[in-house]
């Protein structure tokens, strides 16, 4: 949750304190327990400061050990104990209980560049070294914590924040083509670097950033590899070590003692809950662990509540319902409402911002199960091909018996499927909506050709490792962000642990990722049969389809004139002669456009004192709950 922000000019002039304060205030929405600016020379770094809990006791920030080396960062540093051991083992002097920040700038005093080899956790930093005149930034394997960047000229501006960066004047409010581009095909960038600003980039996931007199440089410090399976000789004992990864995971994530759980009646929020309470009843003080679900009553047939229910009286919790039924597409941009800092993919954003800011009432701290199937999910569709390719014919009878005995047919590798895998590489035609003369100054036919080939070659080939870098991860990881809530929640996937994710990408196709079989018997000695034997069903309809069907779209008028005044899409495509959103096609081919849209209509006015800034309204409820 804490907000971190820096200047650093390139060519040894003096840094702008003004706008370093300037800087700070506008992050004090991220921080409501402290504030700070440091700067020295060309140099000034911003911190604002959010607890979990009166336990939770980090070490004000900008810090230093001894003046040379400074660190803002937004740091959960897990693994503690390995950490401080192997600094320790290199002769260096840690004291027990030192905060995140102050770990980052041990291991980077020990390890320079290569510190990131050795630690893990959500986190995103920026490091000051004096001795060296450099700047050394990074972001967590996964990208979970947003840096944004800025150069311009001699100066280089960064902050966890996007809209912070905007604050440097020089900071033009041009709209990137490719950005655009991919947000319109895609709902998010393919390029992990990439912002809806020209000027402004973010680091993407498991990338550091150098920045000297001479140069910037971005580059990858990991990447996940091909590896061997996992031996499984020992079913029991392989479920055992999935479980105490997951249980270790989640005692990290665990900083506070009022914790709050994103819990559907599915399998893998309801294991990371149970996974909590385990942590939690090791502990001697009270706890509290209040699972949230959001339930359908109205809009599509929804058995959620019913599975939720189960799982929350077997771990004796109180379940927290939301209603999913009751909301507008797109009333984000209407008055009143904070804008975002880029445009939202999902149609019902508004709605979703009340829903967290209710959960950050009851809890400042969030877990979730989000995205941490993908190893799973990732591994089978290929995993025929490899094996006879590879020539590995016992193992492909041992697992082609196995999967017609237990899953009571044959897997889908014959020719029908192929004929299917091969549909799925020829391209589509891009949508019609779409200006011909923006789609060819951007190259969206090849771009929309490439990325459809690419992500389905990768899906398809066997190796879970190239599938694993195309997941768009960050597109889920930044509606968790406060930069985009506007208000102090942290979020935590348990499931998303490097030491999980590298763990299961690993795991043997057969029989563990069929129907997710590694997940369901971990579950078995920690939930109720109910939701063991629970078929795995998606939900039975798109609520906002059906909301778009239902009730009619109310948006301020200018937003249908920035559409016809945008170069991005065929005039009347979107809107018909009376303003209205017109209702002839389904609204998923065209909802990033009206987005996009309503977004720039949004910002027609937006000065940083106002839309930009997350408002008292939104952020003062959350404030106080914490």
């Amino acid at each position: 949750m804490s907000g971190i922000a820096g200047i650093v000019r390139l060519d040894g002039g003096p840094v702008d304190r003004a706008l370093l304060e300037k800087m700070a205030d506008f992050q004090a929405f991220r921080g409501p327990h402290g504030r700070r600016v440091w700067s020295k020379g060309s140099t000034g770094f911003v911190h604002t400061l959010s607890k979990l809990s009166d336990d939770d006791a980090p070490a004000p920030q900008p810090a230093t050990l001894e003046g040379k080396v400074w660190i803002t960062a937004h740091a959960r540093i897990d693994a503690q104990a390995e950490l401080i051991a192997a600094l320790r083992g290199r002769g260096r002097e840690v004291p027990s209980g030192s905060s995140d920040a102050e770990l980052l700038l041990h291991a980077y005093q020990v390890w320079g560049e290569r510190c990131l080899e050795h630690v893990i956790g959500d986190f995103t930093f920026a490091i000051w070294d004096s001795r060296e005149q450099r700047l050394f930034c990074a972001v967590d394997h996964f990208g979970i914590r947003p840096f944004y960047y800025a150069r311009v000229g001699a100066t280089l501006a960064f902050s966890n924040t996007l809209d912070c960066v905007r604050l440097l004047a020089s900071v033009s409010e041009k709209l990137d083509d490719t950005a655009v581009g991919d947000f319109l095909l895609f709902g998010y960038y393919v390029d992990l670097d990439r912002t809806i600003y020209s000027d402004i980039r973010r680091i993407p996931r498991a990338h550091r950033l150098i920045a000297s007199r001479d140069r910037v440089e971005v580059r990858r410090y990991w990447e996940m590899v091909e590896d061997d399976e996992l031996d499984d000789s020992d079913p029991a004992a392989f479920v055992e070590e999935f479980k105490l990864r997951l249980l270790n995971a989640t005692r990290d994530r665990l900083r506070t003692r009022n914790v709050a759980v994103f819990m559907s009646g599915g399998l893998d929020s309801t294991l990371v809950t149970a996974s909590a309470v385990k942590a939690m009843r090791e502990r001697d003080k009270p706890w509290t662990i209040t699972p949230f679900t959001t339930v359908f009553r109205e809009l599509i047939a929804d058995d959620e509540e019913v599975y939720a229910r189960a799982a929350a009286e077997h771990l004796g919790l109180e379940l927290h319902l939301q209603s999913g039924d009751d909301f507008a597409l797109f009333d984000w941009a209407s008055p009143g409402h904070r804008r975002p800092p880029e445009p939202p993919d999902d149609p019902s954003w508004g709605d979703y911002i009340r829903s967290m800011a209710e959960v950050a009432r009851v809890a400042p701290l969030v877990l979730t199960g989000w995205e941490g199937d993908e190893p799973l999910r990732a591994w089978l569709p290929g995993h025929w091909r490899r094996l006879i390719r590879s020539g590995r014919w016992a193992r492909l009878f041992r697992d082609l018996s196995w999967y017609v005995r237990n899953e009571k047919g044959p897997p889908p590798i014959g020719a029908r499927t192929a004929l299917v895998r091969m549909r799925r590489l020829v391209p589509a035609a891009l949508p019609d909506w779409l200006a011909p003369d923006f789609a060819r100054r951007a190259g969206l036919a090849e771009r929309w050709a490439e990325f459809r080939y690419v992500q389905a070659r990768a899906y398809y080939a066997g190796s879970r490792q190239r599938y694993l870098e195309r997941v768009p991860w960050a597109g889920v990881f930044n509606g968790d962000d406060a930069g985009w809530l506007g208000f102090p929640l942290e979020t935590a996937h348990p499931l998303m642990d490097l030491r999980v994710i590298a763990w299961l990408a690993r795991v043997p196709a057969i029989p563990w990722c069929s129907n997710k079989r590694l997940f369901l018997d971990a579950a078995r000695e920690m939930l109720p049969e109910k939701i063991i034997d629970r078929a795995k069903t998606p939900l039975s309809g798109d609520p906002a389809e059906v909301v778009f069907r239902r009730r009619s779209i109310q948006l301020p008028s200018g937003v249908r004139a920035r559409a016809l005044q945008s170069d991005y899409v065929v005039s009347g495509a979107l809107f018909d002669s009376t303003g209205a959103v017109r209702t002839d096609q389904p609204l998923d081919s065209r909802a990033q456009a009206i987005s996009l849209f309503a977004w720039l209509d949004k910002g027609r006015n937006d000065t940083m004192s106002h839309d930009a800034r997350p408002n008292d309204a939104e952020a003062k409820p959350c404030q106080e709950a914490l």
